[in-house]
This record gives structure tokens, sequence and C-alpha cells, in this order.
């Protein structure tokens, strides 16, 4: 994917909350980022105020935003062709 740069040189991180079903714990949120280090903090930061507001995890939501910035870091690193369009 491309990187987008915004007016004020900051990545389009393009975020949008995909649903929570009632039945089950689960919160769907689809996010691109660009594949950069640098853009792994904006990401997270955007992204975890929707994850504590949905209470999918609550008591737990610094364990995810660590599990989240770990995951997005090795992708980052090595990422996976297969899967760049999933994650």
């Amino acid at each position: 994917m491309a990187q987008r740069q915004t007016a004020n040189g900051r990545p389009d991180l393009r975020l949008r909350f995909a649903g929570r079903r009632a039945s089950h714990s689960l919160l769907k949120i689809e996010a691109w980022m660009p594949s950069e280090i640098k853009a792994i903090s904006p990401l997270v930061d955007r992204v975890m105020p929707l994850i504590e507001g949905s209470r999918c995890v609550a008591g737990n939501e610094r364990a995810v935003e660590l599990a989240l910035r770990e995951a997005l870091s090795v992708f980052v690193d090595q990422p996976v062709p297969f899967l760049a369009s999933a994650v």
C-alpha cells in the first residue's frame, strides 16, 4: 500500500469501526497504515479509545494495547506479503 500524506505531512491513517456483535465480545476494527514504525503510535492512539469504549476487554486494555503495538511492530519489521491486506 502506498503511503499517503496529509497536508500537515502526517500519514493518512484511515480508521473505521466495523461494528460489535451483541451476542459475543467481538469488536471488529479495520484500519490501514503505512508500513513504517513511526505510523504505529498514531494508529494505536486512535484505535484504543474504540477498544476501551467497546468494553470488550474491560480491565485488560493495557495488555491489548501492548499486544497491538508489538504485533504491528513485528509486521512492519517483517511483512508477510499475503497478509499485507489483512493487517
